[in-house]
C-alpha cells in the first residue's frame, strides 16, 4: 500500500505597493502519485487582501471529490489534489492571486504518476460481521474499490457457499456482497468464510477474506428414538437425570492496547458435560442498556477451543480491528461479552445452559493503531 504523501509547493508571491498587483516566481515541474494528495502552499508576501483562484485542463466537471483552495490568513492559501486513476500523465495547473484589483499567474506543471498498489478494497472494513437470521434472512455487505490505474472493476466472490452468495455491482468500483444461507446450510454450520475478488482491465487484482457468522443459536434437542417393540404393558419412561449446573467462564478482561493487528479474546470455559459452543459479541457502539446489552446488536464472532477439552479448555477467539485501515493513532473502544452454551441437551429430555461473561453490562477496552513501521 502506498503510505500517504504531501508533494509541498511554495510559491512565493513577491508583493508590490497598492494597485500594482502581485508578481508570482516560476514553479519548478513537480511530480505527483495517484490516490495520493498533492499539496501547494501559495503565499503572498503581502498585507494586503489577497483573492486566489485556479484552473487546469483536467476536466473537473464529474469529480465527486474536486481539487480545493482554501485561503488563509496573511495572504496564504493551500491548494490540494489528489490524482484520481484517469489522471496519470502531464498537467498544466494555472494559479492567479489578485491584490487591490490587479491580478497575476503562473502556470505550475505536474507529472502524475501511477500508484505502486494500484488495487485495494476499501470497504468492507474489518474481517467479517454478524447475522442475525431472526431479524433478517440476508446479510448485505456494501463494497468499495479504490483502483489507482483503471476506473472499473470486476467483481466476484468465491465460497463453498457460492449458491447462497451474490455480488451486485451499483457503481464502476462498488456493489454489495448478498449472502441468504438456508434453514439446512443454517444448521450445518455458523461460520461461513468468503473471497471477495476484484479485478480490473489492465489486469490488477486483490482479494478481501471476509466471514460472515450466525448469531448464537441453540443447539439442536434430539427426540427420543421411539421403541421398535413396544411393551403391551410399558412402564413410564424413567425421567432423565440432567446436568442443572451451567457451564463457566474465568476471564481475564482485555487491556487497552496499542497495535496493528486484531485484538484477541481468551478465557477458560468448563462443564462436566461438555461445551457447545462459546462466542465473543462486540460492538464499538456503546450498549443502550449499561446493565442488559442487546447481544443482537453486536457482532458475533466464534470462539476457538485451543487446549484442553470441551469438558475443560482454554478458548480464544479474535476481534477484527476496527482501526485496522485507519491512520496511525487512530483508535476506538471495543464493548464484548463472551457467551457459552454446554452440550447438556444432547442427554433427551435435557435443556442446554447459557453463561454470560460479565454476568451484566460490558467489557470494554480502547484499541489504537500503531504506525506499522
Amino acid at each position: 500500500m502506498v503510505r500517504s504523501l504531501s508533494f509541498v509547493l511554495t510559491l512565493a508571491l513577491l508583493g508590490c505597493g497598492p494597485k500594482t498587483g502581485a508578481v508570482l516566481d516560476p514553479v519548478a515541474p513537480q511530480t505527483a502519485v495517484v490516490g495520493t494528495e498533492l499539496g501547494v502552499i501559495v503565499r503572498a508576501a503581502t498585507g494586503a487582501h489577497v483573492d486566489f483562484k485556479f484552473d487546469s485542463d483536467l476536466d473537473l466537471a464529474e469529480r465527486r471529490v474536486m481539487p480545493t483552495l482554501t485561503p488563509y490568513a496573511n495572504g496564504e492559501a493551500m491548494f490540494r489534489w489528489t490524482p484520481l486513476a484517469s489522471d496519470p500523465g502531464d498537467h498544466l495547473f494555472h494559479f492567479t492571486a489578485t491584490v487591490d484589483g490587479v491580478p497575476a499567474s503562473e502556470m505550475a506543471a505536474v507529472r502524475v504518476g501511477a500508484a505502486a498498489d494500484p488495487i485495494s478494497f476499501r470497504s468492507p472494513v474489518g474481517e467479517g460481521t454478524t447475522l442475525d437470521l431472526v431479524r433478517a434472512p440476508c446479510a448485505v455487505v456494501p463494497l468499495l474499490v479504490d483502483d489507482t490505474s483503471a476506473t472499473e472493476v470486476d467483481m466476484e466472490v468465491t465460497s463453498a457457499m457460492s449458491q447462497s452468495a451474490t455480488i451486485t455491482r451499483d457503481g464502476p468500483l462498488s456493489g454489495q456482497l448478498k449472502f441468504c444461507p438456508s434453514k439446512a446450510l443454517a444448521m450445518q454450520q455458523t461460520i461461513f468464510p468468503f473471497t471477495i475478488v476484484a479485478t480490473d482491465e489492465g489486469g490488477a487484482r486483490t482479494e478481501k477474506r471476509y466471514t460472515i457468522v450466525l448469531g448464537i443459536q441453540a443447539p439442536p434437542v434430539v427426540p427420543p428414538s421411539p421403541n421398535p417393540n413396544p411393551n403391551p404393558n410399558p412402564n413410564p419412561n424413567p425421567t432423565p437425570t440432567c446436568d442443572t449446573a451451567s457451564p463457566t467462564i474465568a476471564t481475564t478482561p482485555h487491556g487497552d492496547i496499542t497495535t496493528v493487528g486484531n485484538p484477541h479474546i481468551y478465557a477458560q470455559i468448563s462443564d462436566p458435560h461438555g461445551i457447545y459452543n462459546a462466542v465473543v459479541f462486540w460492538s464499538t457502539d456503546p450498549p443502550i442498556d449499561p446493565e442488559y446489552p442487546d447481544l443482537f446488536a453486536m457482532n458475533a464472532v466464534d470462539m476457538q477451543l485451543l487446549s484442553g477439552t470441551s469438558q475443560n479448555g482454554q478458548w480464544g477467539g479474535t476481534i477484527p480491528s476496527p482501526v485496522i485501515d485507519q491512520p496511525a493513532g487512530t483508535s476506538a473502544t471495543i464493548y464484548y461479552v463472551i457467551g457459552t452454551t454446554d452440550d447438556d441437551d444432547a442427554v433427551a429430555g435435557c435443556q442446554y445452559h447459557a453463561t454470560f461473561s460479565p454476568a451484566s453490562g460490558v467489557y470494554s477496552f480502547v484499541i489504537k493503531r500503531a504506525n506499522s513501521n
